[in-house]
């Protein structure tokens, strides 16, 4: 969870701003695919147009056990299945010359993004491979989410 406040001025700068979305932040994303986005001529949403977020939370839950397979285990692959929830809002923008502010921290919960699915997890030595399918159970795709039923995420560890 995060909170973006800048300390001089009424705007946030892009790069200081979170993004959300894809198999190691919030499965069932893509990357970046989650949160304020620029439009295209006002009608639909730009693919590539993630603009961040001042505030976003992400949560998860995952069940892990054995798979069946003597082969796998000998791998030591797992199969787990999960459930993610999160969001990514822009909470001041400035607003025509007078400056005035917009506060989006109420929709921060309220319109909470979630998914649900399951996988096979190859924990390796330093790093940590999985494959998902994902099932949205509450997405927003007026607001631009763009979403991804497969997934494969490599995380790398130290």
């Amino acid at each position: 969870m995060g909170v973006l406040q800048p300390l001089m001025g009424d705007v946030t700068r892009l790069p200081d701003r979170f993004f959300l979305g894809g198999p190691l932040q919030l499965r069932g994303f893509r990357t970046k695919g989650l949160g304020p986005r620029a439009k295209i001529d006002g009608k639909g949403f730009d693919a590539a147009g993630a603009k961040g977020g001042d505030a976003y939370f992400a949560a998860g839950a995952a069940i892990t056990t054995m798979l069946p397979s003597q082969a796998l285990q000998a791998v030591n692959a797992r199969l787990h299945a999960f459930a993610n929830c999160g969001n990514n809002v822009a909470i001041s923008q400035r607003r025509g010359q007078g400056g005035s502010r917009s506060d989006g921290s109420g929709e921060l919960f309220e319109k909470a993004r979630c998914v649900l699915g399951v996988g096979v997890v190859l924990p390796l030595q330093n790093m940590r491979v999985e494959v998902n399918y994902c099932w949205a159970v509450r997405a927003y795709r007026e607001l631009g989410d763009r979403l991804a039923r497969w997934q494969v995420g490599i995380g790398f560890e130290s």
